[in-house]
């Protein structure tokens, strides 16, 4: 997904090609015609992007299967036991829906946890800075040491601008990793600071 955000953010002349390469490669199933299907669809992508916020190593595929799963077979032993349709329904959509909402928690802690560690982060990108290391270098050092999910996050940005991506398209990419203000004000501030100059140690530290 990274690959495809970097193709998707970069200014290139063959931009449009690169992205629909690199989304013919994506597998969003195991099963061969539910991930021709997904291939498809505009949800798949959408879906893919949740569970990458939720960190959960799942395909579209597979989320989409479970929650059927989830739906069918409560539904088809409701049936069963109150010979009734309706009541049946409304016990697969509640169950079906089960996974999904599972997904949608993990994704709100997680987006919590990183915002709850985001200060420590910065501090540590302070001290590096103001220690003789270059930003990228400080970036670095948060992806060394700080918690997960700042420790993971930070280091899928340091390692992209390592492979050659931009740093403002490594960032981009984080923040759609990570959708939350906070982060949006501080790769603002930073990419404002390369462009304009000034202390960026005293930037961060605001």
């Amino acid at each position: 997904m990274s690959a495809l955000d970097s193709a998707l953010a970069s200014e290139s002349p063959i931009r449009g090609e690169r992205a629909i390469e690199l989304r013919k490669q994506e597998l969003f199933s195991s099963v061969p015609w539910l991930n021709h299907k997904l291939l498809r669809l505009e949800l798949a992508p959408r879906l893919q992007r949740l569970l990458d916020q939720a960190d959960l190593k799942w395909t579209p595929g597979r989320l989409l299967l479970l929650c059927g799963a989830c739906a069918v077979v409560p539904a088809y032993l409701a049936n069963l036991r109150f010979q009734n349709v309706f009541p049946a329904l409304l016990i697969g959509l509640v169950t079906g829906a089960a996974p999904m909402g599972w997904v949608l928690m993990k994704r709100a802690k997680r987006m919590e946890l990183f915002i709850k560690e985001l200060p420590e982060a910065l501090d540590l990108m302070v001290s590096g800075l103001r220690a003789g290391h270059s930003l990228i270098s400080a970036l670095g050092l948060v992806a060394s040491e700080c918690p997960d999910p700042v420790k993971t996050e930070f280091r899928k940005c340091f390692e992209e601008q390592n492979y050659g991506v931009e740093l403002k398209t490594a960032f981009d990419n984080m923040i759609r990793r990570i959708p939350e203000h906070d982060l949006k004000i501080v790769t603002s501030a930073v990419m404002i600071q390369r462009e304009s100059g000034g202390n960026l140690a005293e930037v961060l530290d605001k």
